[in-house]
């Protein structure tokens, strides 16, 4: 099976929308954030653990805020390359373009970095995802459920479903979410190997789970 074939492809991933808690919005949280700023807190969290979906969240704001006119800046922690960001942001100012800075992967970035950012950004509102609640305001905390993981499996499988529900039941599913801690990224990446390797149930084997490997459940007898 190619890569751009697989249901659990990076890019399949990143196409889902973030999934909210109950009746929290994407609206709300934008307006949550600007009426927090407004009260002096220029710089609020995205919480969560890894692969709740604390990245894609920060995605969607990032292009509702450049779609409403205003400059997103974008910084990784994983990827630091502060003289260019430097630059973008001072042209920012010279053309009175309103700015705000988001950034990701930020425990990464030393305390040294953060100092050179807070410089940059002097007075511009600022977005982070973290893992851990620190004195920050946190604008949203990210959570996994199971039932979202099945969810996010059926958007991601569409048509695929029923096969896939055949040869991985939910107690396998179950036990996948467990196993990676309700880590969605893992779980989604387990299931793209499984697929790769053709042990999914739209490969050259019959059981997805059955392959031999690291933290995978036998359902040979299932």
């Amino acid at each position: 099976m190619r890569a751009s074939e697989n249901p659990f492809s990076v890019q399949r991933i990143h196409s889902l929308p973030f999934q909210f808690d109950g009746a929290e919005t994407l609206a709300n949280i934008q307006q949550r954030f600007w009426d927090q700023v407004a009260r002096g807190q220029r710089r609020q969290v995205i919480l969560g653990h890894h692969g709740v979906g604390k990245s894609t969240l920060l995605r969607e704001l990032g292009d509702c805020w450049q779609a409403a006119g205003w400059s997103v800046v974008w910084l990784n922690g994983a990827d630091l390359r502060l003289g260019s960001i430097g630059q973008r942001t001072r042209k920012g100012r010279i053309d009175g373009t309103q700015q705000v800075l988001l950034v990701d992967s930020a425990e990464r970035i030393s305390w040294w970095d953060w100092v050179r950012i807070w410089v940059h950004f002097r007075g511009t509102p600022i977005l982070r995802t973290a893992h851990v609640a620190g004195r920050l305001p946190v604008l949203y905390q990210c959570r996994s459920t199971y039932q979202l993981f099945e969810q996010l499996c059926r958007d991601l499988l569409r048509d695929r479903w029923s096969g896939f529900d055949a040869e991985c039941p939910r107690s396998v599913r179950r036990q996948l979410f467990e196993t990676h801690g309700g880590d969605l990224r893992q779980c989604f990446f387990e299931l793209f190997d499984r697929m790769a390797q053709g042990t999914g149930p739209f490969g050259q084997s019959t059981r997805i789970m059955g392959a031999p490997g690291p933290q995978v459940v036998d359902v040979s007898e299932a």
